[in-house]
């Protein structure tokens, strides 16, 4: 998430992951999880105390 998101997603595919996803804003992200998570999965939130990650948890729940 946040500005460098996309080249590192761009980065990761390069690599050899066969999906990223990337975005600007908490919200985004935020509404995307919600609308791919399935009961049972898991996720890791994972970011600086600066980009407030939080912030994503919080909409989930």
């Amino acid at each position: 998430m946040g500005p460098l998101a996309a080249h590192i997603a761009a980065a990761a595919r390069e690599a050899g992951v066969k999906e990223t996803l990337s975005y600007q804003k908490h919200d985004e992200a935020g509404a995307a999880l919600q609308r791919i998570l399935q009961p049972g999965d898991t996720i890791l939130l994972k970011g600086s105390r600066g980009m407030k990650m939080e912030k994503i948890l919080e909409m989930l729940g």
